[in-house]
């Protein structure tokens, strides 16, 4: 019998568990890529990949999956997951759309007919009125007024597009001068993001929570209420941290939202998986938001606690075999007994407004152990586009109580690693290490108002204290820059200012590991007795004590030419080394010492070894970059001191080659 051919039209960690449950069903799997994401993991795992110009690209999408015969094609989350165009042209070819009728998406995508029909099975929604219809009645402060008034809508306001998600076209209005300017940038940014510049206005909750229901219909007005999730931890209105079962709602809410859920399948005669999302406010009011006719993001979080595979059930559905899902009980759903988080770990960093990080990840590390579950899409060598979403994995915890589910992750987060792009992860476990996370006192805006305490300084702590200190620097140069690929800096240093941990010397070593990125800090115990910092060392590394000696593993990469990133148990260090060059660049003066890489490259050859004695002009490397290679040639004679790459080694950016040897002065 042949096997049936799946198309997953997305990428990253979302094809990737697809994959995974698609091999598990013994389906032969192709994934949509593009030209920057041809070497990604989801086209390694898969059997085949079919290149296209974008992921947005439709119609291409279709005929791809056409030519390859494929039987089904699933779309993820995100670009055309809720396209009822995407959706319609499959129905009217021989692949099925993993999802919702077109006809049902057209209907529930677009927030503003989401909201009548929940009005019309008498589920509670906030007030709101249409961007155009708003744009209709702006020609004067006075009439813009009135309207508002007559809607029963007063600021602050919150603009969304009618059709997708993510945050996407969300904007904050807090009074009637800026409503107009913020319709038409969310209108823009709508656009950009789904193809329709359609948005909505809305009543703003002060300080809400947002739960949203997991649904799976099976397309004839039945189907199942799969629990609820709690989705407040939010960074510009995207998720960050979720989990199921809620902690704020009880088994008898529970079945009133079961109700609503049941409600919606049956009217809309909804086919396969899907989410309802409230807002829940200070009184325990739930306000219907929005349906999402896709797959969640966070949808690991009620498989671990159902013990139930959401995507198989969606391919057993699209298949037309019998669904499993459909044979558990509801009162299974009603009952949760155990809790599980997920924290997204993103390329972004917090502490400067959330940007993204793109680069290449250096290594890449997840520790396997019982109820832990990693969603990834990366691996070591992968390369973080700025092209597209920031997210690059989903940690999952599960435990029978939450308090034991919050340190598992936490763990687990601790031993994660991610070296290369700056990460959300020292963030994210700050928020599961404070108070009002453990005791659920919590909101959709709690982020935005802790964040200066949720960005620790640690500028006291002994770690600091070690890698900002005169010490870490000498042994830095002593023992990394001449003997390591990882930071070959050359002659370019100098001891300028550093903090000195006492006035009298503090000496450590760098020792190098089998691991390029991984290194072990070594001092001796008694360099730090009675010293002003004595209690604090023993207190917070007491853990890396061995045979008298402190033994503390880290992790680096250079961040860029003047900089060095240090990951040390959960924080990371961004070391600032501009002050201490004697020369500033590689070709000031002096500084013709080092041979530098002119840009982000692969290394596909060398030429020279340690004691060479080279000339002017001379072939020392090669090097590809854009699919086009270059000879690195020689710009001085003398014998060479240090190679500092290797083939096949990925560079950065302006990387030192070698080292040349300097010449004796008479």
């Amino acid at each position: 019998m042949l096997r049936k051919k799946l198309v997953i039209a997305n990428r990253s960690e979302i094809a990737c568990r697809i994959i995974r449950t698609a091999r598990k069903m013994n389906l032969k799997v192709a994934v949509i890529t593009t030209q920057d994401e041809k070497n990604s993991l989801p086209v390694l795992l898969a059997d085949e990949s079919l290149e296209l110009s974008s992921f947005l690209n439709a119609s291409d999408i279709v005929q791809k999956a056409k030519l390859w015969g494929a039987d089904i094609l699933h779309p993820g989350y995100g670009f055309l997951s809720e396209n009822y165009d995407f959706a319609k042209m499959l129905e009217e070819s021989p692949v099925t759309f993993v999802g919702p009728r077109s006809e049902t998406i057209k209907t529930l995508a677009n927030k503003e007919h989401a909201k009548k029909i929940a009005r019309k099975l008498s589920i509670p929604t906030l007030n709101s009125v249409s961007g155009d219809e708003l744009l209709k009645h702006s020609q004067s402060p006075k009439a813009l007024s009135q309207f508002l008034k007559r809607e029963e809508l007063d600021f602050p306001l919150l603009i969304k597009a009618q059709e997708g998600g993510g945050g996407k076209g969300m904007r904050l209005v807090w009074k009637s001068d800026d409503l107009v300017p913020m319709i038409k940038l969310s209108s823009s940014e709508a656009f950009s993001s789904f193809g329709s510049k359609n948005v909505f206005l809305e009543k703003y909750l002060l300080n809400p929570r947002h739960i949203e229901l997991q649904i799976f219909g099976d397309g004839e007005g039945g189907g199942l209420f799969l629990g609820e999730r709690e989705c407040s931890l939010q960074r510009r209105y995207q998720k960050i941290i979720e989990e199921c079962p809620s902690p704020s709602i009880d088994n008898r809410t529970r079945r009133v939202l079961q109700g609503y859920a049941k409600k919606f399948l049956n009217y809309t005669q909804y086919a396969g998986a899907g989410t309802i999302e409230f807002l829940l406010d200070r009184d325990k009011n739930f306000y219907f938001l929005e349906v999402n006719t896709r797959l969640q993001v966070e949808h690991p979080v009620t498989e671990m606690v159902y013990g139930v595979d959401i995507v198989e059930a969606q391919l057993e559905l699209a298949l037309k075999k019998n669904v499993a899902l459909f044979k558990i009980p509801e009162e299974h759903f009603l009952n949760p007994k155990s809790c599980a988080i997920e924290a997204r770990v993103l390329c972004e960093d917090p502490k400067n407004n959330f940007a993204p990080t793109p680069g290449t990840i250096k290594d890449y590390f997840e520790k396997d152990q019982s109820n832990i579950r990693f969603d990834s899409g990366v691996q070591t060598l992968s390369i973080i586009s700025p092209n597209y979403d920031s997210m690059i994995s989903k940690v999952i915890a599960c435990r029978e109580q939450r308090t034991v589910a919050i340190e598992k992750l936490k763990g687990a987060l601790i031993d994660y690693r991610v070296i290369g792009p700056t990460t959300n992860k020292p963030f994210l476990l700050s928020i599961l290490s404070h108070d009002d996370f453990v005791n659920n006192h919590l909101s959709t805006h709690w982020i935005e108002k802790n964040l200066k305490s949720l960005n620790k300084d640690k500028t006291g702590s002994a770690a600091y204290l070690l890698f900002h200190s005169r010490g870490f620097f000498e042994a830095y140069l002593r023992d990394i820059v001449y003997k390591s690929p990882l930071c070959p800096l050359g002659k370019n240093f100098y001891i300028k200012d550093m903090k000195s941990l006492e006035e009298d010397d503090f000496k450590m070593s760098i020792l190098r590991t089998d691991n390029k990125n991984k290194f072990y800090l070594e001092f001796r115990i008694e360099q730090i007795l009675g010293t002003s910092f004595e209690r604090s060392f023993l207190l917070e590394l007491r853990n890396f004590i061995s045979s008298g000696s402190f033994k503390i593993p880290f992790y680096c990469d250079r961040g860029s030419f003047y900089t060095l990133n240090v990951f040390f148990d959960d924080t990371e260090f961004l070391l600032d080394f501009s002050s201490q060059y004697e020369h500033c660049n590689p070709t000031s003066q002096g500084g013709d010492l080092s041979l530098f890489a002119p840009m982000a490259s692969k290394v596909c050859g060398v030429f020279v070894k340690v004691g060479d004695f080279v000339t002017v002009g001379q072939k020392l490397f090669l090097l590809e970059s854009m699919k086009m290679q270059f000879e690195i040639l020689s710009k001085r004679e003398g014998y060479v001191k240090a190679v500092l790459v290797e083939e096949n080694d990925v560079l950065t950016g302006p990387d030192c080659l070698l080292n040349y040897k300097e010449e004796d002065k008479e």
